[in-house]
């Protein structure tokens, strides 16, 4: 029993911690830019990064709400991040947010859009259009540069995850 339990507790910190941990607070913050509501989602941000800051992971924060639901589909919201690097590279990225939960209430998320490569000064410019309607209201929303960020050791992650699951078979069984 004891030993189920440190396994989980092992699991946990290994596989998600470990993985949460690197994708949304290594490295430091360059830019914290508030998003203003556009048309169809937000209106464009811009930030420039140098390669003094390489790699750079832009993060999305959103605190949201939304009424109780009625049936047994989740709030969702989905964007399309396009991200523009001066002179005119330029790739999109599906990002998307899904209440935990079918009661009214405030929930805030955070997902990355993209990790990037920075190889010399380069302007940014990021989009975010809104591709489907949702229940969830947008009460605030913040667009995050990360600077000199790491990427997890999938290793770690698998490991922390099978030792997780090993535990909770063992607490089961």
């Amino acid at each position: 029993m004891k030993m189920a339990v440190v396994l989980v507790v092992v699991g946990l910190l290994l596989g998600p911690g470990y993985y949460v941990y690197h994708k949304f607070f290594t490295g430091r913050i360059l830019h914290s830019i508030p998003l203003l509501p556009g048309a169809d989602g937000f209106q464009p941000a811009s930030f420039a990064a140098g390669p003094e800051s390489s790699p750079i992971r832009i993060v999305l924060r959103v605190s949201t709400d939304h009424d109780p639901v009625i049936g047994n589909t989740a709030p969702r919201l989905h964007y399309s991040a396009t991200v523009r690097a001066e002179p005119g590279t330029e790739a999109s990225f599906p990002v998307e947010f899904i209440s935990t939960s079918f009661e009214s209430e405030f929930q805030e998320f955070a997902a990355e859009v993209a990790t990037l490569p920075v190889a010399h000064t380069t302007t940014y410019h990021v989009a975010l259009r809104q591709t489907e309607p949702s229940e969830m209201r947008v009460r605030s929303s913040v667009l995050e540069i990360r600077g000199n960020t790491t990427e997890p050791d999938m290793r770690l992650v698998w490991s922390g995850v099978f030792l997780l699951v090993t535990g909770a078979l063992l607490l089961v069984l």
